[in-house]
């Protein structure tokens, strides 16, 4: 047990090693219902690791040890409610059976390919399973693109951005991911993008919202005819969909001055000068009577 908590405890340091890519688990996603056995699969092409374990990780992040393989023997923990089978090396396929399927049974799960005595251990991809409501539907998201606020300009770096929001919502059960182009090239830059990290809920539990925001750097912004396109990916149990809205830039909309609106806008500064000059001969009047009205106080005060 010793060895098998130091196993865990590295994964953390070895799961961005190029040798994860060959550690492969299936499906990526999986949904089914309270009462099934569903199964994942995970096998690794790395030459003298005889070892496969087993973990969920849970919707709070916390790690949980189902069990591991060793060579072609299953060593499942107590009370994990699993079935592990096949075998544990090199091109050998490792299942994992998870019995007595409840709500609490969603989250990811992960293979990790160790070898004997070795503290390393490699990740595969990881395997979303979520456990259906059964009062509820699976259902696709609703795409769409909110427009920027008028009043934005600056991002807090000071450079001038506009901000575009998509909104996927409506959909169940949360397996979504979300993309953005431009003109059909995809957009990378996380400075650019930002998506919630997860899902969030509706109150009735049953549909779920996410959101992706696109910064829009202002020389994109003022030319006309700029595709941004927002891409839903959603699984819906067989196959992933795709839901997508575009928004296209207008550029600068300069206004058209009519013959009309220049007279209408000139009369209307001439009667704005000519009460601004009124207001300055009133003024100037009304300086001009104090002054003479306090000379003549003073010349009274002198007899």
């Amino acid at each position: 047990m010793i060895v098998i908590f130091c196993i865990i405890c590295h994964l953390m340091f070895v799961s961005g090693s190029s040798l994860s890519d060959q550690v492969h688990q299936t499906p990526s996603e999986k949904f089914c219902k309270t009462g099934d056995k569903p199964q994942i699969s995970c096998r690794h092409e790395i030459q003298d690791y005889t070892r496969i374990f087993w973990y969920k990780q849970s919707t709070d992040h916390q790690m949980q040890l189902l069990g591991y393989m060793n060579v072609n023997d299953g060593y499942p923990e107590t009370g994990a409610n699993v079935k592990i089978n096949g075998g544990a090396t090199k091109g050998e396929t490792c299942s994992l059976t998870i019995e007595g399927v409840n709500t609490s049974s969603s989250g990811v799960y992960f293979c990790a390919a160790s070898r004997t005595g070795s503290r390393e251990a490699y990740f595969g991809q990881g395997t979303k399973l979520t456990v259906l409501d059964p009062d509820a539907e699976v259902q696709p998201p609703t795409v769409k693109i909110l427009e920027p606020s008028k009043k934005e300009c600056k991002d807090k770096k000071g450079k001038k951005k506009k901000t575009l929001v998509c909104v996927a919502s409506d959909f169940y059960p949360d397996h979504v991911s979300v993309s953005w182009t431009r003109n059909g090239q995809n957009i990378t830059d996380d400075i650019q993008v930002s998506t919630d990290a997860a899902a969030t809920a509706k109150k009735d539990g049953k549909n779920y919202k996410i959101t992706s925001r696109l910064m829009v750097p202002i020389k994109d912004w003022v030319e006309p005819n700029i595709n941004f396109t927002c891409t839903v990916s959603f699984f819906n149990g067989k196959s992933n969909i795709k839901k997508n809205t575009t928004y296209t830039t207008k550029g600068i909309d300069y206004p058209v001055i009519t013959r009309e609106s220049y007279i209408k806008i000139t009369q209307n500064a001439k009667i704005s000068y000519t009460v601004l000059i009124l207001k300055s001969c009133l003024y100037a009047a009304l300086v001009c009577f104090l002054v003479w009205k306090l000379q003549r106080k003073r010349g009274k005060q002198t007899k």
